[in-house]
């Protein structure tokens, strides 16, 4: 008789707050995907059904246990508003009685927005809302406030008719926001 040992894979879903690429937050209620690799080349086939799905729990924690040795895709399904900050899918071979870890970092995006205004009084608070003027957003890549010679801008925008502008789905970082 010849035998071998099942195998497992888990791992934890969080957030990096402070985007030093490690995650500090733990994340509950993510779906966590696992494929069967067949012919090993890590990626997940057109069309292909999960071999098994989960959901993080409350300590954002995953697993998937009783595995017969293979190879094997995780996959984190992607949340609106967020962007990996590791590997999203990850191709795993599981050896005989292995326990392996996939673990999965992810950072919220954010948003920039506001409003252009007239100061009609010269009182400094505006006054009156200002439609069709273009706002631009830029990296600050080194931190000093000011738009590099020659950088073109990340992003651009005009304000509505409320005088309201919005950047969104920004990945964490410094930006500079400039009216033309």
């Amino acid at each position: 008789f010849v035998n071998e040992e099942l195998g497992s894979i888990s791992g934890t879903k969080k957030e990096d707050t402070d985007n030093d690429g490690d995650g500090d937050v733990l994340l509950s209620g993510w779906t966590i995907n696992l494929y069967t690799d067949e012919d090993g080349d890590g990626e997940i086939e057109a069309g292909q059904v999960p071999y098994a799905s989960t959901t993080t729990d409350a300590n954002g924690a995953y697993s998937f246990t009783g595995l017969p040795p293979g190879k094997y895709i995780v996959e984190e399904e992607m949340q609106t508003g967020w962007q990996a900050v590791s590997l999203a899918v990850v191709a795993n071979t599981v050896n005989s009685g292995d326990a392996d870890t996939v673990n999965f970092v992810n950072e919220e995006l954010g948003s920039i927005s506001g409003t252009k205004k007239e100061d009609t009084d010269n009182d400094g608070d505006g006054d009156v809302l200002l439609s069709g003027w273009t706002i631009n957003l830029y990296t600050d890549e080194d931190g000093d406030g000011e738009i590099e010679a020659g950088q073109v801008p990340y992003a651009t925008t005009t304000t509505d008719a409320n005088g309201a502008y919005s950047f969104t789905g920004l990945p964490p970082g410094k930006y500079i926001v400039e009216e033309e």
